[in-house]
């Protein structure tokens, strides 16, 4: 109790000290709340119990996570929290307050303690014929949250963003709110270097009549531990979520995936495809929840591995709740190794076993890289391409 009481205090000096309003201080302290619950979640399947060591209350000052200005054009803008706080605080508050409550301690963390992030707004007349791309860069132990809010009925906006930098514990907690009638693509390549521990979240909230396609490349980072919540909220809404993951060497992840059907006549879509090679472990825990208020939900999870080494290994866990009874919901699961009579016949053609193996795998993410926008899908293939180089150097330095 003394522990938790100590924390509430830390929040109120830190909200104080930053000039916030009395609901955004309640809502850090909401999360500082469940921060305060023991023991922390933690997986079955994976062992990432260093990370406990990172929930400690940080000390001012630190670095905050660069706004990406360059953005900013007709019908794009880019805020501080300050600033978006006397702008749009209505517009904040409503978003944070639909969120879903955090998936874990560690999420809580970044939601109580954040203390750097931005904003970005799209509305009318942004030029949804150009994608809208950005770096996020993290530095050392910083804790960002970062809100995007598409705008109603816009057509077609894609949104690009490149996780990068060499920031080891780092705490990332971004949400995104698609308006109604609004369709809207966000993809993010995490890109961070390969030494890192990182902390990634990301709630989306998605309103009536609205469409969001959202991706996540899953490529660096030395242990990652992410999380995606996507919340239909409104009637006729719809996502896809199409995310893939490239892992090397020692490289561990833990990734959960959650979508709740809350209104009415809503669909998703929910692909999630990795490839594992070296020594390198992930987890995926996926979730479809349809509420009582979601009939005539439509849903589809979809979680495939590819194991390319020995030493490797991956565990795909689907799940579904369902409290409505007017729905269509079901998922699949599976882990399997590389099929050696395809790498016997590529070889057989002249072709080496590791362009073999590229040759399968970029077969096996295709169905996924596919369904993205043209300009996205690009630049998804190219990050792609440049972890397969890494990891032949790796590998051939190994040799």
């Amino acid at each position: 109790m003394q522990a938790t009481q100590s924390l509430v205090e830390g929040i109120e000096r830190h909200s104080i000290a930053r000039n916030e309003p009395d609901w955004l201080k309640e809502y850090r302290k909401r999360n500082a709340e469940i921060l305060s619950m023991r023991p922390l979640k933690k997986s079955h399947y994976s062992d990432l119990g260093m990370l406990d060591s990172l929930i400690s209350v940080p000390s001012e000052p630190q670095i905050g996570i660069a706004l990406p200005m360059e953005i900013e054009r007709p019908g794009i803008r880019v805020l501080e929290w300050g600033t978006a706080l006397k702008e749009m605080e209505q517009e904040i508050r409503n978003a944070l307050e639909k969120e879903q409550t955090p998936v874990d301690q560690y999420e809580a963390f970044a939601n109580a303690w954040f203390n750097s992030g931005f904003i970005v707004e799209v509305s009318e007349g942004v030029d949804t014929g150009k994608i809208v791309e950005w770096a996020s860069i993290i530095e050392r132990k910083t804790i960002s949250k970062v809100l995007v809010f598409v705008g109603e009925n816009i057509q077609g906006v894609q949104l690009l963003e490149r996780m990068k930098g060499s920031g080891n514990a780092a705490f990332y907690s971004q949400t995104v709110e698609v308006r109604e009638s609004s369709k809207a693509s966000l993809v993010r390549l995490h890109e961070n270097i390969d030494e890192n521990t990182m902390l990634c979240y990301q709630q989306a909230l998605v309103g009536k009549d609205a469409e969001l396609l959202n991706s996540n490349g899953w490529l660096g980072g030395k242990t990652v531990k992410g999380a995606v919540v996507n919340s239909l909220i409104g009637n006729g809404s719809g996502l896809k979520q199409f995310d893939f993951l490239l892992a090397g060497s020692s490289q561990r992840f833990e990734l959960k995936q959650s979508t709740l059907h809350i209104g009415t006549d809503t669909s998703a879509l929910t692909v999630f495809k990795n490839v594992m090679t070296g020594r390198s472990r992930s987890t995926f825990d996926g979730m479809v929840k349809i509420l009582s208020s979601g009939q005539r939900a439509n849903s589809l999870l979809e979680a495939h591995s590819m194991i390319l080494s020995n030493s490797a290994s991956s565990n795909n866990i689907p799940g579904l709740e369902i409290e409505a009874d007017d729905v269509k919901a079901t998922h699949s699961a599976t882990v399997a190794h590389a099929d050696e009579e395809q790498i016997f016949y590529l070889q057989s053609r002249g072709i080496t076993r590791k362009k073999a193996e590229h040759m399968i795998v970029s077969g096996f993410l295709e169905s996924v890289l596919f369904q993205l926008p043209g300009e996205s899908m690009q630049k998804c293939i190219s990050a792609l391409e440049k972890k397969f180089m890494l990891l032949n150097a790796g590998s051939a330095a190994n040799d």
